[in-house]
């Protein structure tokens, strides 16, 4: 599951081979913790431990990319999420 997400996510901001399996692992390591999907029946403490760990996964891709492939990971993120970003 995580690599079909992961291939859909990433359409928008076209990674290297580095850089797909550097996120891939990232990613995967979440999806293993905490379902890809949000359930609606999450506890609030859930849901707080989920969203901490949403930051450090973003954090850690933000390192392993660089800021500026960030931006472009961030932006496709948000399209594939159907969120266009103005900013």
């Amino acid at each position: 599951m995580t690599a079909n997400l992961h291939h859909t996510q990433l359409g928008g901001f076209d990674p290297t081979e580095g850089e797909f399996l550097k996120v891939y692992e990232l990613r995967k390591a979440f999806d293993d913790k905490f379902s890809p999907l949000v359930r609606r029946d999450e506890k609030e403490n859930e849901r707080e431990e989920r969203e901490a760990a949403e930051k450090t996964l973003n954090d850690q891709i933000k390192e392993s990319v660089g800021e500026k492939r960030y931006a472009d990971y961030d932006r496709a993120s948000d399209r594939s999420m159907g969120i266009e970003n103005n900013g």
